[in-house]
């Protein structure tokens, strides 16, 4: 692994430590406070951490976090001229200066190259790190991986892998947004608010949300009080998946499904390409059509009334009048998905229909997993995308 020594300017980098056999000794939690509540060792390492500037005027202690069993540090490395610094050696320096009745696990994760989204995304995710704690503790099932998924609209032949509720999968109102960059500004907030007023009568959308109009059709999409959306992914999911903060909160909340059709052996996780997003797209524009066709109650089966705006109660049972899901040990003469056939047309083409997908940003250098960093081992290196959130279960 080739890390740069010598840096000029303001540079960032994300640490994260963990305590030998995960043991909980740094500090505990407490349910409501925003900030742990920290044991001696824990004291350490905010005493060391904060006294970085003191032993190096290049070195600015920033946002950190100290969990009961791991740490997150944000370092800011600034200097006006060349300065040499090796991450490498700073993590050695300070896990051998925050060792007490605890050793620090070999395995740490350094980041070392991420844009300012990124850079945000990684202060939240520092903050918010308490919090998802007890999101995941509440939530269990909301957060388990799900490998091999089978389901009746998902082509069988393909490595489906999912976190979240899977129960919306059975949502009979699935349909597909794409929105591209190929579109005025006026056309592009006439298909976002069109969108938004689906999802508000009760249909659930299945995106991406890669582009700068999926994006903003994401934010709306969240202000919905019961709105439910699948989010798909152009990548492979790790097995030890970690959420970010933003969909923890919303996985946590039962309303949402991160669900990947590639196998992560094939796509490496978090790289986002242009042909993993077209390979993603057609995949998920089959998902929707067979959701369609697995058929419904004969008759002009509509979502919920517009005029009354309800969406529909996610613990209502199934109405065979409704045209809603049928056991899908359903007698013969009903669709392959368990559903009674008919006549019912997916959501409005003009609506939402497929819309060819625009090349996707540029995948963000994010993760760089240091695994065995020091001790004559070699750094194991793993890059992944996207502000430095997913770091093997932290």
């Amino acid at each position: 692994m080739n890390f740069p020594l010598i840096h000029t300017g303001r540079r960032f980098f994300f640490f994260t430590f963990v305590v030998e056999g995960r043991r909980h000794v740094l500090s505990r939690l407490v349910r409501g406070e925003r900030r742990p509540v920290l044991l001696p060792p824990g004291e350490l390492v905010k005493t060391v951490w904060l006294s970085l500037h003191k032993i190096n005027v290049h070195y600015t202690a920033s946002d950190f976090i100290v969990m009961p069993d791991h740490v997150h540090l944000l370092l800011i490395v600034n200097s006006a001229e060349e300065f040499r610094f090796s991450p490498l050696v700073f993590a050695h320096w300070f896990m051998e200066a925050t060792e007490g009745h605890y050793a620090w696990s070999r395995d740490y994760w350094i980041d070392i190259s991420f844009d300012s989204r990124q850079l945000a995304a990684i202060r939240r995710y520092i903050k918010m790190n308490p919090a998802r704690y007890f999101w995941k503790l509440d939530n269990p099932d909301m957060f388990r991986f799900r490998a091999n998924l089978r389901h009746p609209i998902l082509a069988p032949s393909l490595s489906w892998s999912a976190v979240g509720d899977i129960t919306i999968l059975a949502s009979p109102f699935l349909y597909l947004v794409r929105l591209t960059m190929k579109k005025t500004a006026a056309e592009l907030e006439d298909e976002i608010a069109a969108h938004v007023e689906r999802a508000r009568h009760g249909w659930t959308p299945v995106c991406g949300f890669i582009s700068p109009g999926e994006r903003e059709f994401e934010r709306r999409l969240k202000a919905l009080p019961n709105s439910r959306w699948i989010k798909t992914v152009p990548y492979g999911l790790p097995e030890r998946y970690d959420p970010s903060v933003e969909d923890s909160r919303w996985l946590a909340a039962h309303r949402q499904l991160v669900l990947s059709s590639f196998d992560r052996d094939q796509i490496q996780p978090f790289k986002v390409t242009r042909h993993g997003c077209l390979a993603m797209n057609e995949r998920i524009a089959a998902m929707v059509a067979a959701n369609a066709g697995c058929g419904r109650t004969t008759g002009a089966l509509a979502p919920p009334n517009p005029a009354r705006g309800a969406a529909l109660p996610h613990s209502a049972p199934p109405n065979p009048a409704r045209g809603a899901a049928l056991p899908h040990s359903a007698p013969p003469g009903q669709g392959s998905c368990g559903r009674t056939t008919g006549a019912l047309a997916p959501p409005n083409p003009a609506r939402g229909a497929a819309l060819p997908h625009s090349a996707p940003p540029n995948p963000a250098q994010g993760f760089i997993d240091c695994s065995r960093g020091f001790g004559g081992a070699t750094p194991v290196v793993r890059k992944t995308s996207l502000k430095g959130e997913t770091k093997n279960g932290q």
